[in-house]
């Protein structure tokens, strides 16, 4: 991974009880995650995002200012003890993170790059196909994407974990316009589309919006 390139990390949890009393505890243990993450150089932005048709599909994204700075963060005894346990005792994780390939948009008032909505593409690469083919492509499906109504701000991120995995993330007001613009590279690659509401998001860099929204 270039260690100079920002990084996201895509942290997918399902509840082991989709109940509304967990959700609501997992949100309090994303407010705990925040804290730690906010206190640790290189830290951007985290979003809690929540399935609008199950309280148990629960994603938080992360954002770093590089790898480096991830990697310090996450290495820390801290971080499980402060930030992960509570989490992990609620939820089973599928974790995945990458350095950003191409990315659209800024802060908006409310700090996060506005919308309601977050679009959630993952690409797995089919055999025989180009890597560099599908990221080009991926990367004009944002242009494209951010150039509609609605969009606030968005992300490609090659997986530093699964060779040839892809994801797209997008912050958006109109979730069925967006996933209609990202659909030109999936004949390079096997794909699956998921929309979460926006449940809770720290507050952007002060050097990009000093207004924060909870």
């Amino acid at each position: 991974m270039n260690e100079t390139a920002p990084v996201v990390v895509v942290a997918h949890f399902e509840l082991a009880d989709a109940c509304e009393q967990n959700a609501d505890a997992f949100e309090k243990a994303f407010a705990q995650y925040w804290d730690y993450c906010a206190d640790q150089e290189g830290f951007l932005r985290a979003l809690l995002l929540r399935s609008p048709d199950s309280l148990g599909s629960q994603v938080i994204l992360t954002e770093w200012r590089d790898a480096l700075a991830y990697k310090a963060a996450v290495s820390s005894p801290a971080f499980y003890v402060c930030a992960g346990a509570e989490l992990l005792d609620l939820a089973d994780l599928d974790n995945d993170h990458g350095k950003v390939l191409a990315a659209a948009g800024g802060g908006g008032q409310d700090g996060g790059g506005g919308g309601p909505r977050c679009v959630l593409t993952t690409y797995t690469l089919r055999e025989g196909a180009a890597a560099g083919e599908l990221e080009r492509a991926l990367g004009a499906e944002l242009g494209d994407a951010a150039r509609q109504p609605g969009f606030g701000r968005g992300s490609v991120i090659a997986s530093a974990r699964r060779a040839g995995r892809y994801t797209t993330v997008v912050r958006t007001e109109d979730a069925a316009r967006a996933v209609a613009r990202l659909s030109a590279a999936r004949a390079d690659a096997d794909h699956e589309t998921r929309v979460y509401d926006v449940i809770a998001q720290s507050p952007a860099p002060a050097a990009e919006n000093g207004t924060a929204a909870r």
